[in-house]
């Protein structure tokens, strides 16, 4: 009924977020930074509105902070960030989350907690299970921003919330191979996950990351070559491989994968930011 509400209510802050939300699907981040940039404040949230749109439109903030961050604008998207993790339930506050859906969904949050002001249970509760998610995104925007030591900390604490989650870990490894960091537990981490889906194209890659931060060149392309292939390319799998090639000396390859990211993720910061520097080392024959 999300369709609903965006059509018959469309002043209201869920409305927005789910437009929002549809533009970064189609990688078109800073079109959905200007519609986050209008949404009204949360007070415009309309009681009539029912559980099942504030549900798939809860943690606004987030999806703002992860526009803005794709888009290239790391440190606004890092305030956000933290601002929206510190505002999440705590375990206490969620396990009467938890006993109040249990009785009736569309209680609302004044109960819980005064922060927590007009939003439902299930918004309440939908937003906590994105901590993990926001950790990782903080860690993502420190590491683009150079910032090594606080995205190695927000990997560390996530790694400790997501103990038996090898979705989550895959992801933890893959960004500390990044950060060039704990390489050899990346490549433990990374490789869970894709033991139980080998054709996934985040897992493998992540793992093909590892493998490559590993110096394990050889088999990292293997991989690589079997990520791009996969059905449903996540983001920056061509873009991975571009550095990886790119890395090799291979600069036509790697900047046809950097376009073959942008087909995708047409507003994706990091691969165009990468053809503009290819670019310019051509013309002033810099090294890249």
């Amino acid at each position: 009924r999300s369709d609903v509400c965006s059509s018959d209510l469309p002043d209201s802050s869920v409305a927005f977020v789910l437009r929002a939300k549809l533009f970064s699907k189609q990688g078109l981040y800073k079109k959905a930074v200007e519609i986050f940039k209008e949404m009204p404040d949360e007070a415009a949230r309309r009681p009539e509105i029912s559980s099942y749109p504030r549900m798939v439109s809860s943690g606004g903030d987030f999806f703002y902070a992860n526009a803005l961050g794709l888009s290239g604008a790391y440190s606004p998207a890092l305030e956000k960030l933290h601002d929206f993790i510190r505002g999440l339930a705590d375990e206490k506050q969620f396990e009467r989350v938890r006993d109040g859906l249990a009785g009736n969904p569309e209680s609302q949050g004044l109960t819980i907690d005064a922060k927590f002001k007009g939003k439902t249970l299930v918004e309440i509760a939908s937003e906590y299970e994105m901590k993990l998610p926001a950790m990782m995104t903080a860690a993502h925007f420190h590491m683009r921003l150079g910032d090594k030591r606080q995205s190695v900390q927000m990997l560390e604490k996530a790694e400790k919330l997501a103990a038996g989650d090898n979705d989550t870990l895959s992801f933890i490894g893959y960004y500390y191979a990044l950060n060039g960091v704990y390489l050899g537990r990346s490549l433990q981490l990374t490789a869970l996950a894709l033991k139980e889906k080998p054709d996934d194209s985040a897992y493998l890659r992540n793992y093909a990351v590892a493998l490559w931060k590993n110096k394990r060149e050889d088999e990292a392309e293997k991989v690589f070559k079997k990520a791009v292939a996969a059905p449903s390319p996540v983001e920056f799998v061509f873009y991975d491989y571009g550095k990886f090639l790119l890395e090799q000396g291979r600069d036509k390859e790697a900047a046809a994968m950097f376009r073959k990211e942008l087909d995708a993720e047409p507003e994706l910061f990091e691969p165009a930011k990468a053809l503009k520097a290819m670019s310019s080392s051509k013309k002033t024959g810099a090294p890249k």
